[in-house]
């Protein structure tokens, strides 16, 4: 939906308000770290607290309600907080040419109000996740996104194609969201009537240093992921953020694909590592890993040899396929490579560790700004995405080695040898290929045939590469469907 309708957005909206939007999908990622890391530990007490007793689930229901007590309240204190701030981001963070300094100032409160109402639902999901209950989760995700970006644009038709009026639509979408979850939540909760729910100070003091963690991870990790984007609107202009925006906006696509098979395995990596069943997680882990390199890596190599031409379809404006297309090659390869360290991740926070994931991110948060604006200056664009490009690499290096308590190097090796290279090496192979021989059809409807017709070979060939590890079909665990 965030994808389909960006080119209604700029035709309705111009591209420097959408630059403004761009703005605000970094703003709302940089300030997620407010959620306090609740979301995931909720997802992971849950999913340890799986199958006990009616203790355990009056211990979980309790720490659910204390969550709310405090997310609530904090995320309309962040609303208030951007408010008084907006004049002073929109004088020294915004380069607008079409919108004077009122407008920015009001859509930055705005900002903060959409952001605030968000907040919330990122730990009902955490705990729709931890219940395994993904068909929920997901049903909720796509009422909210079909209100939300399908919703907008009929709110721009009808009232008034301004920022403004994109912003106040979001703000409510975004709260009927977070309370549509909530009500989801709390009626698949277990231990219904296993005694009173109240708040309890003791139940958040029990889980306070995951879930700092997790704080200081999403604050360092978003920022690390978010400061391109920031730095692109405060050294360049608000044009040439829309222009990025978008190219990160069909590169984030890949994350639609590979989000789900994250969001699926962290709880069960919980589950796991609490039963202590050691040969299952790695069966587990190794089987996802490459289902995730057989979806990511053949829609990857697709942007990042058509770019040109998928923006030209999407878009039908020249300047948007000048601008960006280069850039959406170099970040389709960046999110590949972040889609392969998401599971490594996910692995090492189920276990409770959290001290790899703070190093990687603030030792490349340090090296970006030292060096960002220099390079932009220099580089333009394409500076901003060869630098996430350098820290996605890192990550994976990093923390395929953390996972050294876990798994043995070699082990480590056959998930690299086995499962991650061979979908990626086929994927770049045989897309470069597709690209060379294009025979140089003219027309849209033959361009996107001979794209789609590329894309289902590649992912073939990339099946093909570990079909045997792949469709083996496990016994499932007593008690499991």
């Amino acid at each position: 939906m965030s994808l389909a309708f960006i080119p209604l957005y700029i035709q309705l909206m111009g591209v420097e308000s959408y630059g403004l939007v761009g703005f605000y999908v970094s703003l709302a990622t940089v300030l997620s770290f407010m959620e306090l890391g609740m979301g995931t530990t909720l997802n992971r007490e849950l999913a340890r607290l799986n199958g006990r007793d009616g203790s355990a689930s009056l211990e979980a229901r309790n720490l659910l309600r204390s969550f709310e007590c405090l997310i609530w309240p904090g995320s309309l204190a962040l609303a208030l907080v951007v408010a008084g701030l907006s004049p002073e981001i929109a004088r020294y963070w915004l380069n607008g040419d079409e919108l004077n300094h009122t407008e920015l100032a009001l859509a930055v409160a705005l900002m903060g109000a959409a952001i605030a109402m968000r907040l919330p639902f990122a730990v009902y999901s955490g705990g729709l996740c931890g219940l395994q209950r993904q068909g929920i989760y997901n049903l909720v995700l796509i009422v909210g996104a079909t209100l939300r970006s399908g919703g907008v644009v009929l709110a721009l038709l009808w009232w008034q194609p301004t920022i403004t009026v994109f912003f106040l639509w979001h703000i409510g979408i975004e709260c009927l969201q977070s309370l549509l979850a909530a009500i989801c939540l709390w009626r698949v909760m277990p231990g219904k009537g296993s005694g009173r729910v109240v708040f309890q100070w003791s139940a958040v003091q029990r889980v306070w240093r995951f879930s700092g963690s997790m704080m200081l991870i999403s604050l360092l990790a978003t920022a690390v992921s978010q400061l391109d984007k920031l730095m692109v609107g405060r050294w360049l202009s608000l044009e040439m953020l829309g222009y990025y925006a978008v190219a990160v906006a069909v590169a984030s696509g890949l994350f639609y694909v590979a989000y789900p098979v994250n969001t699926a395995m962290f709880p069960r990596f919980s589950e796991l590592l609490a039963r202590g069943d050691k040969p299952r997680l790695i069966a587990v882990y190794r089987r996802a890993s490459r289902l995730m390199a057989v979806i990511v890596w053949p829609v990857a190599t697709l942007l990042m040899f058509f770019s040109a031409q998928i923006l030209g379809l999407w878009t039908g404006d020249a300047h948007v396929v000048e601008a960006s297309s280069a850039v959406l090659s170099v970040l389709s390869l960046s999110v590949a490579i972040n889609a392969v360290s998401l599971l490594p991740a996910s692995l090492i926070l189920a276990e409770g560790r959290s001290a790899p994931l703070l190093w990687v991110n603030g030792l490349v948060l340090l090296a970006l700004l030292i060096v960002l604006p220099d390079a932009l200056a220099k580089w333009g664009l394409l500076a901003a995405a060869g630098a996430f490009l350098v820290l996605n690499i890192c990550y994976v290096v990093v923390y395929v080695g953390a996972l050294y308590p876990l798994f043995r190097f070699s082990e480590t090796g056959r998930w690299l040898i086995a499962d991650i290279f061979p979908p990626a090496l086929i994927s770049l192979l045989v897309m470069w290929a597709a690209k060379k021989i294009y025979p140089g059809w003219q027309g849209e409807f033959a361009m996107l045939a001979y794209m789609i017709f590329s894309l289902l070979v590649v992912a073939f060939f990339a099946t093909w590469a570990v079909r045997r590890e792949l469709f083996i079909v496990q016994k499932p665990d007593a008690g499991q469907g």
